[in-house]
């Protein structure tokens, strides 16, 4: 998910987007934002050491228009500028994060949120699979103390 929010928070076409969130389905209604969730991670056997991990992250984007119309229209253009820099050569791979990843669905809604204030919302399905390890990392020993200590006088 680090590698998502990243690439995306990086890419300039969402530089007027203000609310950024690591959150499942979280949406503040101070500005137009992005929220990523992870709500199911599915994984298959790949060897003794290592499984592929089929994680379904959901990405919710927002913004607010008086306007019906408009506000339907920006929000699938903010959807589809979305799946588009998760499809470009950068956000495939994730800089070698990831085997792949796609958008495979688009959800849109639309809701009052405050007096005579449209909210456009757009929940974006992205599947993305990679390798994950099966075992807990080694763990280094720890050294409890370091003392520097020095005898001057001998």
């Amino acid at each position: 998910m680090d590698l998502i929010y990243d690439h995306l928070k990086s890419d300039p076409a969402f530089s007027e987007v203000k609310d950024w969130n690591k959150a499942n389905g979280f949406i503040s209604l101070k500005d137009s934002g992005i929220s990523l969730g992870i709500p199911k991670e599915k994984y298959e056997s790949l060897n003794r050491d290592e499984d592929t991990n089929n994680t379904t992250v959901m990405i919710v984007c927002w913004l607010k228009n008086k306007d019906q119309a408009i506000g339907e229209k920006l929000i699938r253009q903010l959807a589809k500028e979305i799946r588009l820099s998760l499809g470009s050569d950068d956000g495939r791979l994730l800089n070698g994060g990831v085997i792949g990843g796609f958008v495979s669905e688009i959800n849109y809604l639309t809701t009052e949120a405050q007096n005579s204030l449209l909210l456009h919302l757009a929940e974006i399905t992205y599947e993305v699979e990679y390798y994950e390890s099966r075992m807990r990392p080694e763990q280094a020993n720890t050294v409890l103390s370091i003392s520097n200590d020095i005898d001057i006088e001998r």
